[in-house]
């Protein structure tokens, strides 16, 4: 499966030759956010106005070395993934600006 994070243009541009990466996406519950491709209209709407400062990149869950959940947001009613640890170079799909989906 394929699972969007999105994250901020400097963090990208200091971690994008690194092998692993992601300690500081990790939020306090321990773990980074994701959603799939059909709930990013979802998230989008946090990022207007400052859309040029970050980017969305697609992860191939199936190439991850950490482990994947599904948990249920109970604000948007649906499970979303969640990357419980570091994400490696090789499960990147791709990188996109985040200005591309916010017009």
């Amino acid at each position: 499966m394929v699972v969007i994070i999105n994250m901020e243009k400097s963090y990208y541009e200091k971690i994008k030759d690194r092998y692993i990466f992601g300690e500081s996406l990790i939020c306090d519950e321990g773990f980074i956010h994701g959603c799939f491709k059909e709930q990013f209209h979802l998230i989008v709407p946090r990022f207007k106005g400052k859309e040029e400062n970050y980017i969305v990149m697609e992860i191939d869950t199936d190439k991850l070395i950490s482990e994947v959940r599904l948990e249920f947001s109970s604000s948007l009613k649906q499970d979303f993934p969640h990357i419980y640890g570091r994400i490696n170079k090789e499960a990147v799909v791709d990188i996109i600006s985040m200005d591309k989906f916010i017009q």
